[in-house]
């Protein structure tokens, strides 16, 4: 039954090419039908075939959930964990241009929910991908999901076009888009994103911002020549709508050992206007040269910060905008106003606070003041963690961007076998910096070093210094750990 159940979803479906035209965007639209995102990348397969990853996401909010108990097939190991439970379907057909069909899939997904409010969160969602092999051509892909309660339906049909990579040229395969790449740990890693030795969670949404602030590409170099002295040239830039060039990667020479070389690159995003982007990549090795792209849109959520305090009087703000006006008062205050602020967070009245608020900025003065919530404002759009749900203010970057300012330059280096990823954020005018690394592999960057006194000090990071420093990423300053006076 189940075989003539995909013949007849075939059939449905072929009604379907004809009018449907490829998605130029990552998301579906079908009216009130359901949404999701999928996207695609090409790479070299085996036997001079195409190897084709199919990526794609269903955010909560477009399904309907019920009590878990609804679900005879979950665990009940599950159950004791989670309260909801929803299941749609994922049929995923590859046609030619023809419209004669060369793979049909059908599969049932489950998913599970802690509380009924996250059953209608549109910041959790299903994260899947699908492999395919096929002989170089174009194609037509078509990805139809259903609600197993609503019986809502989408669809979404993607062109396919899987390069060939002749062996004598320069190549590079698809460009893709990842929320976070890491090492590859088999004992509690997800092997579905597993591929080369790492772990690259996919973005099938092709949009980043403060949820995601970070853009990580990974791609593939073929058909390089290696030998004694062999490298090859590599240029990374990010462009605007208009083709401009904003954000560019410090072109690298790479040495070439052997013929495929995997490359990873991370970049920061979450600071960009919100619009429509490209990440290009150009490598090239003597006289071959090849050129990858990849679009992108930064879409951020805006933080709900009040106006300032000398904009309305604080006797019109409520107990939410109040508590608000103590985002990351503590990096600038002294240890006994820090004490105080810890009290008012915890059991202080709106006119304390107000009184604090006003006495607090009074000794600074207003451009301070003013200087800080900006401040705050960058660090909740740009430095977030954990899909948004831990503002920027409360991270190690926010805090440091809030209590230093902006850095004169970021040098950012993607992890290796040798160091997690690492950014230093360099002060010129002070001759300060400091080393912010990624040492547990979650995204969550820490202090792991620096020259400034009173700064955090990870253990680690005495492993990982004189690496960098011979690498000629670190000057050779010693940190002093000093204790803050009262």
């Amino acid at each position: 039954m189940r075989q003539n159940g995909i013949y007849l979803v075939i059939a449905t479906t072929l009604l379907l090419l004809g009018s449907l035209q490829p998605a130029q965007s990552a998301c579906s639209s079908s009216e009130n039908g359901l949404r999701f995102c999928a996207d695609i990348s090409c790479f070299r397969g085996a036997e001079h075939n195409t190897y084709v990853e199919i990526y794609y996401r269903m955010n909560n909010d477009q399904l309907t959930f019920q009590p878990i108990e609804n679900y005879p097939d979950i665990p009940e190991t599950a159950k004791e964990t989670h309260e909801f439970a929803a299941a749609f379907e994922v049929t995923i057909q590859l046609f030619s241009l023809k419209g004669d069909t060369i793979v049909a899939d059908v599969r049932r997904q489950t998913v599970l929910s802690q509380t009924q409010e996250d059953t209608y969160s549109d910041q959790l969602f299903a994260l899947d991908q699908r492999a395919l092999v096929m002989q170089p051509g174009e194609y037509k892909l078509l990805i139809q999901m259903q609600d197993e309660n609503s019986h809502r339906k989408g669809f979404l049909l993607l062109p396919v076009v899987a390069e060939s990579f002749p062996p004598d040229q320069l190549s590079l395969s698809d460009i893709q888009l990842s929320t976070y790449i890491q090492q590859y740990q088999p004992d509690y890693g997800n092997p579905k994103f597993a591929k080369n030795g790492l772990e690259i969670t996919p973005n099938p949404a092709q949009t980043f911002g403060n949820q995601f602030p970070n853009l990580y590409l990974y791609y593939e170099v073929y058909n390089l020549k290696p030998g004694e002295n062999a490298f090859f040239e590599e240029a990374i830039d990010i462009l605007d709508d208009n083709g401009n060039t904003v954000k560019s990667i410090e072109p690298a020479t790479v040495e070439v050992t052997t013929e495929t070389r995997v490359r990873v690159q991370r970049i920061l995003v979450g600071s960009l206007p919100d619009g429509a982007y490209t990440a290009r990549v150009q490598v090239s090795q003597g006289d071959q040269q090849c050129t990858q792209e990849k679009p992108f849109t930064v879409q951020s959520i805006k933080p709900k910060l009040p106006p300032y305090p000398e904009k309305i009087p604080l006797a019109d703000f409520n107990t939410e905008q109040l508590d608000n006006l103590f985002m990351g008062l503590d990096y600038l205050a002294t240890n006994a106003e820090k004490r105080r602020i810890d009290q008012l967070r915890k059991e202080g009245t709106d006119a304390e606070k107000r009184e604090f608020l006003l006495e607090f900025w009074k000794e600074r003065g207003p451009e301070a003041q003013k200087e800080h919530y900006r401040r705050v404002e960058v660090a909740n759009t740009s430095y977030s963690e954990h899909f948004g749900f831990r503002e920027g203010w409360k991270t190690e970057m926010g805090r440091v961007y809030i209590t230093y300012g902006p850095p004169e330059e970021i040098s950012r280096y993607p992890m290796t076998f040798e160091v997690p990823a690492y950014e230093i954020w360099r002060y010129y005018s002070t001759g300060k910096y400091l080393v912010l690394m990624d040492v547990d592999g979650t995204g969550s960057y820490i202090v792991a070093g620096s020259n400034i006194p009173g700064e955090p000090w990870d253990p680690d990071w005495v492993g990982y210094k004189d690496y960098l420093i011979q690498g000629g990423n670190l000057p050779t300053v010693d940190q002093h750990n000093l204790e803050e006076e009262e």
